[in-house]
Protein backbone atom coordinates (compact mmCIF):
# COMPACT_ATOMS: atom_id res chain seq x y z
CA UNK A 1 0.00 0.00 0.00
CA UNK A 2 2.51 2.60 0.84
CA UNK A 3 4.92 1.36 -2.34
CA UNK A 4 1.56 2.36 -4.38
CA UNK A 5 1.41 5.45 -2.54
CA UNK A 6 4.63 6.33 -3.21
CA UNK A 7 4.36 5.26 -6.92
CA UNK A 8 1.73 7.78 -7.42
CA UNK A 9 3.35 10.50 -5.60
CA UNK A 10 6.53 10.51 -7.59
CA UNK A 11 4.06 10.36 -10.83
CA UNK A 12 1.96 13.20 -9.51
CA UNK A 13 5.35 15.14 -9.26
CA UNK A 14 6.64 14.50 -12.22
CA UNK A 15 3.73 15.51 -13.95
CA UNK A 16 3.20 18.54 -11.99
CA UNK A 17 6.60 19.93 -12.80
CA UNK A 18 5.85 19.58 -16.28
CA UNK A 19 2.16 20.70 -16.70
CA UNK A 20 3.67 24.28 -17.35
CA UNK A 21 5.42 22.91 -20.32
CA UNK A 22 3.99 24.58 -23.81
CA UNK A 23 2.44 22.30 -25.56
CA UNK A 24 3.59 21.48 -29.08
CA UNK A 25 2.43 22.38 -32.65
CA UNK A 26 -0.32 19.41 -33.34
CA UNK A 27 1.89 19.22 -36.90
CA UNK A 28 4.54 17.35 -35.01
CA UNK A 29 2.55 14.34 -34.59
CA UNK A 30 0.49 12.08 -37.22
CA UNK A 31 -1.16 9.08 -37.45
CA UNK A 32 -1.39 6.36 -39.99
CA UNK A 33 -4.46 4.37 -39.82
CA UNK A 34 -3.49 0.91 -40.97
CA UNK A 35 -5.94 -1.79 -40.68
CA UNK A 36 -9.13 -1.70 -38.33
CA UNK A 37 -11.07 -4.65 -39.65
CA UNK A 38 -12.64 -8.20 -39.26
CA UNK A 39 -9.99 -11.07 -39.99
CA UNK A 40 -10.43 -14.52 -39.12
CA UNK A 41 -12.41 -13.85 -36.69
CA UNK A 42 -10.62 -10.96 -35.22
CA UNK A 43 -10.83 -7.58 -35.13
CA UNK A 44 -7.16 -6.26 -36.69
CA UNK A 45 -5.96 -2.40 -34.87
CA UNK A 46 -3.16 -1.56 -36.37
CA UNK A 47 -1.89 1.94 -36.96
CA UNK A 48 1.83 3.79 -36.75
CA UNK A 49 2.16 7.10 -34.86
CA UNK A 50 4.60 9.40 -36.20
CA UNK A 51 6.50 12.50 -34.50
CA UNK A 52 8.92 14.70 -35.69
CA UNK A 53 11.45 14.72 -33.04
CA UNK A 54 13.33 18.30 -33.51
CA UNK A 55 9.48 19.69 -32.67
CA UNK A 56 9.26 17.61 -29.61
CA UNK A 57 10.38 18.82 -26.38
CA UNK A 58 12.75 16.92 -23.73
CA UNK A 59 10.63 17.12 -20.79
CA UNK A 60 7.55 16.66 -23.01
CA UNK A 61 5.32 13.29 -23.00
CA UNK A 62 2.01 12.24 -24.61
CA UNK A 63 0.27 9.44 -24.08
CA UNK A 64 -2.20 7.99 -26.93
CA UNK A 65 -4.70 5.42 -25.77
CA UNK A 66 -7.10 3.55 -28.86
CA UNK A 67 -10.59 3.47 -27.43
CA UNK A 68 -13.36 1.46 -29.73
CA UNK A 69 -17.03 2.45 -28.87
CA UNK A 70 -20.37 2.10 -30.73
CA UNK A 71 -22.89 4.66 -30.61
CA UNK A 72 -24.94 3.10 -28.00
CA UNK A 73 -22.49 3.39 -25.66
CA UNK A 74 -20.54 0.62 -25.68
CA UNK A 75 -16.77 0.67 -25.85
CA UNK A 76 -13.33 -1.19 -24.92
CA UNK A 77 -9.66 0.76 -23.90
CA UNK A 78 -6.73 -0.11 -25.11
CA UNK A 79 -3.43 -0.19 -23.49
CA UNK A 80 -1.65 3.09 -24.37
CA UNK A 81 1.28 4.13 -26.04
CA UNK A 82 3.55 6.71 -24.27
CA UNK A 83 6.31 9.36 -26.12
CA UNK A 84 8.43 10.72 -23.86
CA UNK A 85 11.19 13.43 -24.19
CA UNK A 86 14.68 12.63 -23.65
CA UNK A 87 14.64 13.76 -19.97
CA UNK A 88 10.89 12.81 -18.75
CA UNK A 89 11.85 9.93 -20.27
CA UNK A 90 14.63 9.86 -17.58
CA UNK A 91 12.01 10.67 -14.81
CA UNK A 92 9.06 8.26 -16.23
CA UNK A 93 12.12 5.33 -15.87
CA UNK A 94 12.99 6.12 -12.30
CA UNK A 95 9.44 6.46 -11.17
CA UNK A 96 8.91 2.87 -11.86
CA UNK A 97 12.38 2.13 -9.85
CA UNK A 98 10.99 3.73 -7.15
CA UNK A 99 8.02 1.45 -6.82
CA UNK A 100 10.26 -1.99 -8.15
CA UNK A 101 9.04 -2.14 -11.52
CA UNK A 102 10.88 -2.44 -14.87
CA UNK A 103 7.07 -1.82 -17.19
CA UNK A 104 3.40 -1.54 -16.88
CA UNK A 105 0.84 -3.90 -18.11
CA UNK A 106 -1.30 -1.02 -19.03
CA UNK A 107 1.11 0.67 -21.36
CA UNK A 108 1.33 -1.33 -24.91
CA UNK A 109 4.74 1.03 -25.77
CA UNK A 110 6.89 3.62 -24.65
CA UNK A 111 8.43 5.88 -27.71
CA UNK A 112 11.47 8.28 -26.73
CA UNK A 113 12.04 10.98 -28.53
CA UNK A 114 15.36 11.09 -31.01
CA UNK A 115 15.39 14.35 -30.97
CA UNK A 116 17.79 14.54 -33.84
CA UNK A 117 15.21 12.67 -36.19
CA UNK A 118 12.76 14.56 -37.93
CA UNK A 119 10.90 10.71 -38.08
CA UNK A 120 10.26 8.80 -34.75
CA UNK A 121 7.59 6.42 -35.28
CA UNK A 122 5.97 3.88 -33.06
CA UNK A 123 3.82 0.71 -34.32
CA UNK A 124 0.32 -0.13 -32.64
CA UNK A 125 -1.03 -4.11 -33.47
CA UNK A 126 -2.99 -5.27 -31.62
CA UNK A 127 -5.37 -8.56 -32.28
CA UNK A 128 -9.03 -9.44 -30.44
CA UNK A 129 -11.44 -11.81 -30.90
CA UNK A 130 -14.98 -9.99 -32.98
CA UNK A 131 -18.05 -9.65 -30.87
CA UNK A 132 -20.99 -8.83 -32.50
CA UNK A 133 -21.72 -5.42 -30.75
CA UNK A 134 -18.45 -4.09 -32.55
CA UNK A 135 -19.51 -4.76 -35.55
CA UNK A 136 -20.88 -0.71 -36.23
CA UNK A 137 -17.33 0.38 -33.58
CA UNK A 138 -15.43 3.17 -34.81
CA UNK A 139 -12.02 3.45 -33.78
CA UNK A 140 -10.58 7.40 -32.05
CA UNK A 141 -7.04 7.92 -30.38
CA UNK A 142 -7.55 9.68 -27.17
CA UNK A 143 -4.23 12.19 -26.61
CA UNK A 144 -3.16 13.45 -23.63
CA UNK A 145 -0.48 15.81 -24.45
CA UNK A 146 0.75 16.94 -20.88
CA UNK A 147 0.93 13.61 -19.70
CA UNK A 148 -1.66 14.83 -16.95
CA UNK A 149 -3.52 11.15 -16.25
CA UNK A 150 -2.27 8.50 -14.35
CA UNK A 151 -1.12 4.98 -14.68
CA UNK A 152 -3.89 4.06 -11.68
CA UNK A 153 -6.36 5.74 -14.15
CA UNK A 154 -5.10 3.89 -17.09
CA UNK A 155 -5.65 0.73 -15.27
CA UNK A 156 -8.88 1.61 -13.95
CA UNK A 157 -10.41 2.57 -17.32
CA UNK A 158 -8.46 -0.92 -18.82
CA UNK A 159 -10.09 -2.85 -16.12
CA UNK A 160 -13.61 -1.38 -17.12
CA UNK A 161 -13.49 -1.81 -20.67
CA UNK A 162 -12.03 -5.64 -21.14
CA UNK A 163 -15.76 -6.82 -21.35
CA UNK A 164 -17.02 -3.30 -23.30
CA UNK A 165 -19.51 -2.51 -21.30
CA UNK A 166 -21.18 0.81 -21.22
CA UNK A 167 -19.71 3.19 -19.32
CA UNK A 168 -21.20 4.73 -16.03
CA UNK A 169 -23.77 7.17 -15.92
CA UNK A 170 -22.94 10.66 -16.20
CA UNK A 171 -19.56 9.68 -17.08
CA UNK A 172 -17.10 11.61 -19.90
CA UNK A 173 -13.96 9.96 -21.31
CA UNK A 174 -12.82 13.46 -21.87
CA UNK A 175 -12.66 13.48 -18.33
CA UNK A 176 -9.73 10.87 -18.41
CA UNK A 177 -8.15 11.10 -21.31
CA UNK A 178 -8.56 14.95 -22.38
CA UNK A 179 -10.05 17.13 -24.54
CA UNK A 180 -8.14 15.71 -27.70
CA UNK A 181 -9.67 13.03 -29.73
CA UNK A 182 -8.38 11.76 -32.99
CA UNK A 183 -10.69 9.63 -35.30
CA UNK A 184 -8.72 6.77 -36.86
CA UNK A 185 -11.85 5.10 -38.41
CA UNK A 186 -15.18 5.46 -38.32
CA UNK A 187 -16.66 2.25 -38.73
CA UNK A 188 -14.88 -1.37 -38.38
CA UNK A 189 -14.37 -2.93 -41.50
CA UNK A 190 -16.16 -6.25 -42.08
CA UNK A 191 -15.78 -8.46 -45.05
CA UNK A 192 -18.43 -8.30 -47.65
CA UNK A 193 -20.01 -11.19 -49.98
CA UNK A 194 -17.68 -11.37 -53.00
CA UNK A 195 -20.08 -12.00 -55.92
CA UNK A 196 -20.00 -15.31 -58.09
CA UNK A 197 -18.80 -13.83 -61.02
CA UNK A 198 -17.51 -16.67 -62.92
CA UNK A 199 -19.02 -17.91 -66.24
CA UNK A 200 -19.15 -20.51 -67.96
CA UNK A 201 -20.54 -22.85 -71.54
CA UNK A 202 -21.07 -26.35 -70.70
CA UNK A 203 -21.71 -28.32 -74.33
CA UNK A 204 -25.17 -29.29 -74.52
CA UNK A 205 -26.02 -32.15 -76.10
CA UNK A 206 -29.12 -32.55 -79.00
CA UNK A 207 -30.13 -35.64 -80.63
CA UNK A 208 -30.56 -36.82 -83.99
CA UNK A 209 -33.97 -38.68 -84.02
CA UNK A 210 -33.94 -41.60 -86.99
CA UNK A 211 -35.87 -41.28 -89.83
CA UNK A 212 -39.38 -43.36 -89.89
CA UNK A 213 -39.18 -45.54 -92.13
CA UNK A 214 -43.23 -46.39 -92.40
CA UNK A 215 -44.97 -43.18 -90.18
CA UNK A 216 -48.16 -45.23 -88.89
CA UNK A 217 -50.80 -42.73 -87.18
CA UNK A 218 -53.81 -43.20 -85.17
CA UNK A 219 -57.03 -41.27 -84.02
CA UNK A 220 -59.11 -42.59 -81.43
CA UNK A 221 -61.83 -41.66 -79.17
CA UNK A 222 -65.14 -42.71 -77.45
CA UNK A 223 -68.21 -40.93 -78.20
CA UNK A 224 -71.86 -41.70 -75.71
CA UNK A 225 -74.65 -42.55 -77.94
CA UNK A 226 -77.77 -42.57 -76.86
CA UNK A 227 -80.17 -45.64 -78.32
CA UNK A 228 -83.91 -46.01 -77.98
CA UNK A 229 -84.44 -48.67 -75.33
CA UNK A 230 -83.89 -51.97 -76.61
CA UNK A 231 -82.69 -50.32 -80.32
CA UNK A 232 -79.59 -49.47 -81.98
CA UNK A 233 -80.90 -47.06 -84.70
CA UNK A 234 -78.30 -44.52 -84.75
CA UNK A 235 -80.56 -40.99 -84.48
CA UNK A 236 -78.25 -37.70 -84.56
CA UNK A 237 -80.87 -35.67 -83.79
CA UNK A 238 -81.82 -37.83 -80.12
CA UNK A 239 -80.12 -35.84 -77.01
CA UNK A 240 -76.40 -35.19 -77.82
CA UNK A 241 -75.87 -37.69 -80.79
CA UNK A 242 -74.76 -35.13 -82.85
CA UNK A 243 -72.23 -33.33 -80.90
CA UNK A 244 -70.95 -37.07 -80.05
CA UNK A 245 -70.74 -38.29 -84.06
CA UNK A 246 -69.30 -35.17 -84.70
CA UNK A 247 -65.93 -36.53 -82.60
CA UNK A 248 -65.75 -39.68 -84.94
CA UNK A 249 -66.30 -37.35 -87.81
CA UNK A 250 -63.33 -34.65 -86.95
CA UNK A 251 -60.98 -37.69 -86.48
CA UNK A 252 -61.89 -38.78 -89.91
CA UNK A 253 -62.08 -35.73 -91.47
CA UNK A 254 -58.32 -34.46 -89.84
CA UNK A 255 -56.80 -37.98 -91.78
CA UNK A 256 -59.07 -37.43 -95.04
CA UNK A 257 -57.66 -33.77 -95.22
CA UNK A 258 -54.36 -34.51 -95.58
CA UNK A 259 -54.00 -36.19 -99.76
CA UNK A 260 -51.42 -38.52 -98.31
CA UNK A 261 -52.67 -40.16 -95.83
CA UNK A 262 -54.30 -43.60 -96.15
CA UNK A 263 -56.61 -45.42 -93.74
CA UNK A 264 -55.49 -48.65 -93.28
CA UNK A 265 -57.75 -50.01 -90.59
CA UNK A 266 -61.38 -48.81 -88.61
CA UNK A 267 -61.69 -50.25 -85.41
CA UNK A 268 -65.14 -50.12 -83.79
CA UNK A 269 -66.24 -50.99 -80.51
CA UNK A 270 -69.42 -50.94 -78.68
CA UNK A 271 -70.29 -51.38 -74.43
CA UNK A 272 -73.38 -51.88 -72.86
CA UNK A 273 -74.75 -51.01 -69.18
CA UNK A 274 -75.43 -54.07 -67.06
CA UNK A 275 -79.89 -53.61 -67.09
CA UNK A 276 -81.18 -56.39 -68.65
CA UNK A 277 -79.65 -59.95 -69.51
CA UNK A 278 -75.92 -60.64 -70.28
CA UNK A 279 -76.90 -62.31 -73.16
CA UNK A 280 -79.03 -59.58 -74.69
CA UNK A 281 -76.27 -56.87 -73.72
CA UNK A 282 -73.90 -58.67 -75.78
CA UNK A 283 -76.09 -58.63 -78.45
CA UNK A 284 -77.35 -54.99 -78.13
CA UNK A 285 -73.94 -53.90 -78.27
CA UNK A 286 -72.95 -56.04 -81.16
CA UNK A 287 -75.74 -54.54 -82.82
CA UNK A 288 -74.76 -51.07 -82.23
CA UNK A 289 -71.00 -51.34 -83.34
CA UNK A 290 -72.41 -52.61 -86.63
CA UNK A 291 -74.83 -49.67 -86.61
CA UNK A 292 -72.13 -47.18 -86.32
CA UNK A 293 -69.72 -48.98 -88.59
CA UNK A 294 -72.74 -48.63 -91.21
CA UNK A 295 -72.92 -45.40 -90.37
CA UNK A 296 -68.99 -44.35 -90.61
CA UNK A 297 -68.85 -46.34 -93.72
CA UNK A 298 -71.68 -44.63 -95.96
CA UNK A 299 -70.58 -41.06 -94.79
CA UNK A 300 -66.91 -41.42 -95.54
CA UNK A 301 -66.82 -43.64 -98.20
CA UNK A 302 -64.73 -46.47 -96.02
CA UNK A 303 -63.74 -49.85 -97.44
CA UNK A 304 -65.31 -52.84 -95.94
CA UNK A 305 -62.20 -55.00 -95.92
CA UNK A 306 -60.67 -52.13 -93.63
CA UNK A 307 -63.51 -51.74 -90.77
CA UNK A 308 -64.23 -53.56 -88.10
CA UNK A 309 -67.29 -53.40 -85.39
CA UNK A 310 -67.42 -55.61 -82.20
CA UNK A 311 -69.55 -55.98 -79.16
CA UNK A 312 -67.89 -55.65 -75.89
CA UNK A 313 -71.06 -56.43 -73.82
CA UNK A 314 -70.99 -55.01 -70.20
CA UNK A 315 -68.96 -52.73 -69.24
CA UNK A 316 -67.69 -54.14 -65.75
CA UNK A 317 -64.31 -53.11 -65.41
CA UNK A 318 -64.95 -49.59 -65.93
CA UNK A 319 -67.93 -49.03 -63.97
CA UNK A 320 -65.71 -50.75 -60.87
CA UNK A 321 -63.04 -48.08 -61.71
CA UNK A 322 -65.98 -45.62 -61.40
CA UNK A 323 -67.25 -47.46 -58.43
CA UNK A 324 -63.80 -46.32 -56.60
CA UNK A 325 -63.70 -42.90 -57.63
CA UNK A 326 -67.02 -42.07 -56.08
CA UNK A 327 -67.67 -40.59 -52.92
CA UNK A 328 -71.24 -40.45 -52.83
CA UNK A 329 -71.82 -44.46 -53.63
CA UNK A 330 -73.63 -45.94 -50.15
CA UNK A 331 -72.27 -49.26 -48.77
CA UNK A 332 -69.20 -48.72 -51.29
CA UNK A 333 -66.94 -51.63 -49.60
CA UNK A 334 -69.81 -54.02 -50.13
CA UNK A 335 -70.45 -52.98 -53.90
CA UNK A 336 -67.24 -53.31 -55.00
CA UNK A 337 -66.32 -56.78 -53.18
CA UNK A 338 -69.97 -58.08 -55.05
CA UNK A 339 -68.26 -57.01 -58.49
CA UNK A 340 -65.35 -58.53 -58.08
CA UNK A 341 -65.64 -61.28 -56.24
CA UNK A 342 -69.14 -62.64 -57.79
CA UNK A 343 -69.45 -64.08 -61.55
CA UNK A 344 -72.29 -62.89 -63.56
CA UNK A 345 -73.15 -66.70 -63.69
CA UNK A 346 -73.67 -66.52 -60.01
CA UNK A 347 -75.69 -63.78 -59.38
CA UNK A 348 -73.56 -60.72 -59.62
CA UNK A 349 -76.49 -58.61 -60.58
CA UNK A 350 -78.91 -59.82 -57.96
CA UNK A 351 -76.33 -59.58 -55.43
CA UNK A 352 -75.95 -55.70 -55.77
CA UNK A 353 -80.02 -55.57 -56.65
CA UNK A 354 -80.32 -56.35 -53.30
CA UNK A 355 -78.01 -54.64 -51.00
CA UNK A 356 -79.10 -51.95 -48.88
CA UNK A 357 -82.83 -51.95 -50.20
CA UNK A 358 -80.98 -51.36 -53.71
CA UNK A 359 -80.10 -47.86 -53.28
CA UNK A 360 -76.78 -48.71 -54.39
CA UNK A 361 -77.93 -50.01 -57.31
CA UNK A 362 -80.56 -47.75 -57.93
CA UNK A 363 -77.59 -44.91 -57.70
CA UNK A 364 -75.24 -46.40 -59.80
CA UNK A 365 -78.27 -46.88 -62.86
CA UNK A 366 -79.00 -43.20 -62.67
CA UNK A 367 -75.17 -41.60 -62.00
CA UNK A 368 -72.73 -44.60 -63.59
CA UNK A 369 -74.54 -46.17 -65.95
CA UNK A 370 -75.29 -44.00 -69.11
CA UNK A 371 -71.17 -43.34 -69.21
CA UNK A 372 -70.76 -47.36 -70.01
CA UNK A 373 -73.15 -47.06 -72.84
CA UNK A 374 -70.13 -45.55 -75.26
CA UNK A 375 -68.59 -46.74 -78.54
CA UNK A 376 -65.01 -46.69 -78.67
CA UNK A 377 -62.90 -46.27 -81.99
CA UNK A 378 -59.67 -46.43 -83.75
CA UNK A 379 -58.38 -45.40 -87.19
CA UNK A 380 -54.69 -46.44 -88.23
CA UNK A 381 -53.22 -44.65 -91.40
CA UNK A 382 -50.31 -43.59 -92.83
CA UNK A 383 -48.45 -41.04 -94.28
CA UNK A 384 -45.11 -40.33 -96.02
CA UNK A 385 -42.38 -38.65 -95.27
CA UNK A 386 -42.78 -34.69 -95.84
CA UNK A 387 -40.68 -32.03 -97.36
CA UNK A 388 -39.31 -28.99 -94.86
CA UNK A 389 -41.98 -26.71 -96.43
CA UNK A 390 -44.83 -28.80 -96.38
CA UNK A 391 -43.74 -30.09 -92.76
CA UNK A 392 -43.79 -25.81 -91.83
CA UNK A 393 -47.77 -26.00 -92.91
CA UNK A 394 -48.48 -29.27 -90.93
CA UNK A 395 -46.75 -27.98 -87.85
CA UNK A 396 -49.48 -25.11 -87.24
CA UNK A 397 -52.38 -27.33 -88.37
CA UNK A 398 -51.75 -31.25 -88.12
CA UNK A 399 -48.05 -31.53 -86.37
CA UNK A 400 -49.20 -35.30 -85.18
CA UNK A 401 -48.36 -36.12 -88.55
CA UNK A 402 -44.95 -35.16 -88.63
CA UNK A 403 -42.45 -37.68 -87.24
CA UNK A 404 -39.43 -36.50 -84.73
CA UNK A 405 -36.89 -36.76 -87.25
CA UNK A 406 -39.26 -34.08 -89.26
CA UNK A 407 -39.24 -31.76 -86.42
CA UNK A 408 -35.98 -31.92 -85.70
CA UNK A 409 -35.14 -31.01 -89.59
CA UNK A 410 -37.48 -28.25 -89.32
CA UNK A 411 -36.41 -26.83 -86.06
CA UNK A 412 -32.54 -26.54 -87.51
CA UNK A 413 -33.62 -24.58 -90.18
CA UNK A 414 -34.30 -21.36 -87.09
CA UNK A 415 -31.66 -20.04 -85.31
CA UNK A 416 -30.83 -22.06 -82.15
CA UNK A 417 -32.17 -20.30 -79.34
CA UNK A 418 -35.10 -18.29 -81.28
CA UNK A 419 -38.52 -18.37 -80.48
CA UNK A 420 -39.39 -20.36 -83.75
CA UNK A 421 -36.85 -23.18 -82.86
CA UNK A 422 -37.57 -23.67 -79.36
CA UNK A 423 -41.21 -23.62 -80.01
CA UNK A 424 -40.54 -26.52 -82.13
CA UNK A 425 -38.59 -28.63 -79.86
CA UNK A 426 -41.37 -28.30 -77.33
CA UNK A 427 -43.84 -29.34 -79.68
CA UNK A 428 -42.32 -32.69 -80.35
CA UNK A 429 -41.83 -33.05 -76.52
CA UNK A 430 -46.03 -32.59 -76.46
CA UNK A 431 -46.32 -34.85 -79.15
CA UNK A 432 -44.09 -37.42 -77.71
CA UNK A 433 -43.86 -37.33 -74.41
CA UNK A 434 -42.47 -40.82 -73.76
CA UNK A 435 -40.17 -40.86 -76.36
CA UNK A 436 -37.01 -40.06 -74.55
CA UNK A 437 -35.20 -38.09 -78.13
CA UNK A 438 -38.01 -35.93 -77.64
CA UNK A 439 -37.23 -35.38 -74.06
CA UNK A 440 -33.59 -34.98 -74.12
CA UNK A 441 -33.72 -32.06 -77.12
CA UNK A 442 -36.70 -30.25 -74.98
CA UNK A 443 -34.53 -30.38 -72.07
CA UNK A 444 -31.54 -28.61 -74.32
CA UNK A 445 -33.83 -25.99 -74.90
CA UNK A 446 -34.31 -25.22 -71.83
CA UNK A 447 -31.07 -25.22 -70.68
CA UNK A 448 -30.08 -23.13 -73.69
CA UNK A 449 -32.87 -20.77 -71.60
CA UNK A 450 -31.18 -21.57 -68.19
CA UNK A 451 -34.51 -22.88 -67.10
CA UNK A 452 -32.82 -25.76 -64.76
CA UNK A 453 -36.27 -26.78 -63.63
CA UNK A 454 -38.01 -27.53 -66.69
CA UNK A 455 -34.88 -29.29 -68.12
CA UNK A 456 -34.97 -31.62 -64.93
CA UNK A 457 -38.23 -32.73 -65.25
CA UNK A 458 -37.21 -34.10 -68.41
CA UNK A 459 -34.10 -35.41 -67.81
CA UNK A 460 -35.15 -37.31 -64.50
CA UNK A 461 -37.44 -39.84 -66.34
CA UNK A 462 -35.19 -41.44 -68.07
CA UNK A 463 -31.90 -41.20 -65.58
CA UNK A 464 -30.79 -44.36 -67.28
CA UNK A 465 -30.69 -43.98 -70.89
CA UNK A 466 -27.31 -42.98 -71.94
CA UNK A 467 -28.50 -39.78 -74.09
CA UNK A 468 -29.85 -38.36 -71.23
CA UNK A 469 -26.74 -38.08 -69.44
CA UNK A 470 -24.98 -35.51 -70.43
CA UNK A 471 -27.52 -32.82 -70.40
CA UNK A 472 -28.38 -34.35 -66.76
CA UNK A 473 -24.93 -33.71 -65.40
CA UNK A 474 -24.84 -30.09 -67.43
CA UNK A 475 -28.18 -29.49 -64.69
CA UNK A 476 -25.65 -30.95 -61.69
CA UNK A 477 -22.85 -28.16 -63.12
CA UNK A 478 -24.93 -25.25 -62.55
CA UNK A 479 -26.12 -26.90 -59.11
CA UNK A 480 -22.81 -26.98 -58.16
CA UNK A 481 -23.21 -30.39 -57.75
CA UNK A 482 -19.74 -31.49 -59.19
CA UNK A 483 -19.42 -34.85 -58.10
CA UNK A 484 -22.93 -35.82 -59.35
CA UNK A 485 -22.20 -34.00 -62.93
CA UNK A 486 -18.22 -35.71 -62.97
CA UNK A 487 -20.04 -39.56 -62.55
CA UNK A 488 -23.07 -38.75 -65.33
CA UNK A 489 -19.95 -37.26 -67.59
CA UNK A 490 -17.89 -40.13 -67.10
CA UNK A 491 -20.24 -42.83 -67.73
CA UNK A 492 -21.69 -40.67 -70.80
CA UNK A 493 -18.06 -39.96 -72.02
CA UNK A 494 -17.25 -44.09 -71.73
CA UNK A 495 -20.19 -44.95 -74.10
CA UNK A 496 -19.01 -42.53 -76.58
CA UNK A 497 -21.00 -39.13 -76.02
CA UNK A 498 -18.29 -36.50 -77.55
CA UNK A 499 -19.79 -33.29 -75.54
CA UNK A 500 -19.31 -35.67 -72.45
CA UNK A 501 -15.33 -35.28 -72.84
CA UNK A 502 -15.61 -31.49 -73.58
CA UNK A 503 -17.65 -30.71 -70.14
CA UNK A 504 -15.30 -32.43 -68.28
CA UNK A 505 -12.60 -29.91 -68.89
CA UNK A 506 -15.77 -27.08 -68.09
CA UNK A 507 -15.95 -28.98 -64.97
CA UNK A 508 -12.43 -28.45 -64.10
CA UNK A 509 -12.55 -25.06 -64.21
CA UNK A 510 -16.22 -24.98 -62.86
CA UNK A 511 -14.16 -26.75 -59.57
CA UNK A 512 -11.24 -24.22 -59.62
CA UNK A 513 -12.77 -21.18 -59.91
CA UNK A 514 -15.56 -22.80 -57.25
CA UNK A 515 -12.53 -23.06 -54.78
CA UNK A 516 -11.32 -19.89 -55.66
CA UNK A 517 -14.65 -17.94 -54.53
CA UNK A 518 -15.36 -20.34 -51.69
CA UNK A 519 -11.55 -19.45 -50.40
CA UNK A 520 -12.35 -15.61 -51.11
CA UNK A 521 -15.38 -15.76 -49.20
CA UNK A 522 -14.21 -17.25 -45.67
CA UNK A 523 -13.97 -14.52 -43.48
CA UNK A 524 -18.04 -13.34 -45.15
CA UNK A 525 -18.99 -16.39 -43.76
CA UNK A 526 -17.21 -17.14 -40.62
CA UNK A 527 -18.40 -12.84 -39.81
CA UNK A 528 -21.80 -13.89 -40.66
CA UNK A 529 -21.80 -17.58 -38.29
CA UNK A 530 -20.30 -15.15 -35.56
CA UNK A 531 -23.07 -12.43 -35.97
CA UNK A 532 -26.04 -14.63 -36.27
CA UNK A 533 -24.68 -16.53 -33.36
CA UNK A 534 -23.92 -19.86 -34.56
Amino acid sequence: MKSNYLFILSLLFVFASFNSEKIIAENSVTVQQNQFQFVKGNVIIDFTIHINGRKFYKKSQWIFTPVMQTPGGQMKIFPSVIVNGKLREKLYQRSLSLNGRDHDENIYAILTIDHSLENNEANYHIELPFEPWMNKASLSLWEDRCGCHTLASLADWAGKSKTGDKIRKNEKIADWFGEYERPLAAHLKVPEQTPWTYTFSPVIQWVIPEKELVKKRDESGEAYLIFKTGNWDILPDLANNKAELHKIEQSLEYIKGEPTAIITSCFITAYSSPEGSTESNMKLSQNRAEALRNFVKQKFDIPDNILSAEGMGEAWDELISMVEADTKIENKARVLRIMRTVSIKDGRKKQLMNLSGKRPYNYMREHLFPRLRRVNYKIEYTIPSFTVERGKELLKTKPGMLSLEELYTIANTYEKGSEAYNQVFNTAVNLYPQNPIANVNAAAVALLGNNYTVATSYLKKYPNETITWNNLAVVYMHEMKFDEAEKYLKKAQNEGVLEAGRNLIVLEDLREADAAYRAMNVDYELYKKIMNGK
